[in-house]
């Protein structure tokens, strides 16, 4: 915010005059027109103009600034891009203000559902404006789980794992347990399934436990439990 204060001069014949500004935050000028640039909270107070002549006749006179604070939007500081998992709502700031979204919408937050560019241009009650924008990204991802596979080092099939998106999985474990409850594989990259293999033997042909927990971009965390089936 830039403000400026500004004094009518003398006509041409009248004394030359001193001008003699005081103010908060230690604030002093000698020009008749003066300005506070990138004014805050610290500027706000009575400020005080002195004039006086040649002969030493002064004059006071006092203006009371107030500043009102430019809006700050609710979006996160820390990144210009979110990922959300089928619905967010977006926050621009407090319903006193008002709101223009380039959706349309004048509330002062909106449910996204789709990806692309968000921005608000927020105006408070004195008419101070500012405009923000965040890229929003569809973080979710279909993940599914064969029920059976065959490890027979034919190339079709050979390895257990989830059929999903992996650059939109952000944290991953997967256990496998045998019929009596032993863990037989670990793995905590979605890269790397089971190969079908117990300490370097082939599982036995049946049914097997899995355990697999997944979160994406947006925070989300799923578990997913189920039955595969090891055939040959």
């Amino acid at each position: 915010m830039r403000i400026k204060f500004t004094v009518t001069r003398l006509k041409k014949d009248a004394r030359q005059r001193e001008y003699q500004w005081s103010g908060p935050n230690c604030f002093t000028d000698t020009n008749p027109l003066t300005f506070l640039s990138n004014a805050t909270q610290k500027n706000a107070g009575t400020y005080t103009l002195t004039l006086s002549d040649t002969n030493h006749c002064a004059s006071t006179y006092t203006a009371d600034v107030s500043i009102n604070p430019t809006p700050v939007s609710e979006f996160p500081t820390q990144t210009d891009t979110l990922y959300f998992d089928e619905r967010h709502e977006l926050i621009a700031g407090e319903p006193a203000n008002q709101y223009l979204w380039n959706t349309g919408d004048t509330t002062s937050s909106i449910f996204v559902t789709a990806e692309g560019m968000y921005k608000v241009t927020i105006t408070t009650p004195e008419g101070c404006q500012t405009t923000d924008s965040v890229m929003m990204l569809y973080s979710f991802a279909p993940f599914n789980m064969p029920n059976a596979f065959s490890p027979d080092g034919d190339g079709l099939n050979d390895v257990f794992r989830p059929v999903t998106l992996p650059e939109k999985i952000s944290t991953f474990s997967m256990y496998v347990y045998d019929r009596w409850g032993q863990q037989v594989f670990f793995s905590n990259d979605i890269s790397q399934g089971w190969d079908g293999t117990i300490t370097g033997n082939p599982a036995q042909i049946g049914g097997y436990v899995y355990v697999v927990k997944y979160g994406n971009p947006s925070g989300a965390v799923r578990e997913k439990r189920g039955m595969v089936t090891v055939v040959r």
